[in-house]
């Protein structure tokens, strides 16, 4: 889990209405800080981000950021459907200024994340934590199709000699990024 400021990021929870939580929050940053706890979203057991108050004053880890970041946008299967074939496919169907709205909204909500997560890890730079985001949405873009095989892939990789062909999306998007995230420099 990551730490964050009061106000709900939408984009993450499509349902911010019902929120069960999960699990307890983590806090880091300020004292009375506010994180990003895990709760459920649509359906329960569904992990998503939304932003709580805690007290106290923990700090969050690397660790925390790219699980907790993985199994948000796992628990999102519309959202990287979309996310994998917006740059190949949708990008080319869309207006000049819907595409400069939607890449202004996507820089902001990019800007917005790397401020979280340098608030929850002050060792890394606000400007890292945006060149990782930069470099992890390739991973969701091409992890989701990877791990969504078509059925006779399906039944390709399935076989003994094919496992080093096998992706699991939330698994290796965590590995992924947690690689990106050691790889940061320190401040």
């Amino acid at each position: 889990m990551v730490c964050a400021e009061a106000e709900p990021r939408q984009w993450l929870d499509f349902t911010p209405d019902h929120t069960q939580r999960l699990t307890p929050p983590i806090p880091c940053g300020a004292p009375a800080g506010q994180v990003l706890t895990l709760v459920g979203a649509g359906r329960e057991g569904t992990p998503s981000f939304t932003r709580g108050q805690v007290s106290g004053r923990v700090s969050a880890t690397i660790e925390h950021i790219a699980r907790a970041f993985a199994a948000t946008v796992a628990a999102r299967p519309l959202l990287c459907r979309v996310t994998s074939i917006f740059p190949s496919i949708l990008e080319h169907n869309i207006s000049a200024e819907r595409m400069l709205e939607f890449k202004h909204g996507l820089l902001a909500v990019r800007k917005e994340t790397a401020l979280d997560f340098h608030a929850c890890v002050p060792s890394i730079s606000e400007a890292s934590f945006e060149r990782c985001i930069h470099l992890g949405l390739p991973l969701v873009i091409g992890l989701w199709p990877l791990s969504h095989p078509a059925k006779l892939a399906v039944e390709v990789i399935g076989l003994p000699e094919m496992a080093a062909l096998r992706y699991r999306f939330q698994h290796d998007l965590e590995e992924g990024l947690l690689m990106l995230l050691r790889s940061l420099p320190s401040e």
